[in-house]
């Protein structure tokens, strides 16, 4: 796939961050609540080599939602609950946050398999090192598991976050005005100054296949729940 020809997105589209939030509200109808958040930077993982790393990155996502999905089943008998977002980090590489449900009793169990997953064995980060909510991460850094986003645990503020690279201003018949379709958003102007920056920070230039932009992605159960993705491309 040649960069020419891939689909590249700068921002979220217009109405993401509201279409998260309604795959959170909809998981918690079906008894799996969004209250886990795990991220991934794709350059540490060292796992499945062949099979993980040696695909596109637009393509690793499906893979290793695959692999917590026959997980899931199989130790706990319910279906994968996600939503994921990919991101460019400040270095320019590409990392990948997935907010998912499982059940408190299972959280040991899956920080062992996402250390399988990703060849970084889960450890605890000393209490000063530790982020807000921090569940475990991996021993180099690669990947790291959150959770207690939100204290009725809606998944509603977790999915608002995933939702931050939706433009919180938008260019209108010739001038700046705030993009009213994002719920949370904070104060970001069009020349870059900063407030709030968890639910308005840049998310930089993400590169797709020639077909699809492949940013974002929703459990198939909870879009059956909430109906198609009906925002639009912000192309400012």
């Amino acid at each position: 796939m040649s960069e020419t020809t891939a689909k590249v997105s700068a921002t979220l589209p217009i109405g993401a961050q509201a279409y998260f939030i309604e795959a959170a509200h909809a998981a918690n109808r079906l008894g799996t609540p969004i209250t886990l958040l795990l991220t991934v930077r794709w350059t540490g993982a060292q796992y499945f080599a062949d099979k993980l790393l040696s695909r596109p990155v637009q393509e690793r996502p499906k893979f290793v939602l695959e692999i917590l999905r026959r997980h899931l089943r199989q130790r706990f008998g319910i279906q994968l609950a996600y939503l994921w977002c990919r991101e460019i980090c400040s270095d320019g590489l590409d990392h990948w946050h997935v907010a998912l449900h499982a059940p408190a009793a299972g959280h040991a169990a899956l920080a062992e398999k996402f250390g399988e997953i990703f060849g970084e064995k889960a450890v605890r980060a000393p209490v000063t090192k530790a982020t807000t909510g921090e569940v475990t991460r991996g021993e180099y850094g690669t990947w790291h598991l959150s959770a207690n986003f939100d204290p009725d645990g809606s998944g509603e503020r977790l999915a608002a976050y995933l939702g931050k690279g939706e433009r919180s201003w938008v260019h209108k018949n010739g001038k700046w005005v705030e993009n009213t379709a994002k719920p949370f958003r904070g104060e970001e102007k069009p020349q870059g100054q900063l407030v709030r920056a968890k639910y308005d920070a840049p998310q930089g230039q993400v590169s797709g296949t020639t077909a699809r932009y492949t940013r974002f992605g929703i459990a198939k159960q909870l879009k059956s729940e909430i109906g198609p993705f009906r925002g639009r491309w912000d192309r400012v």
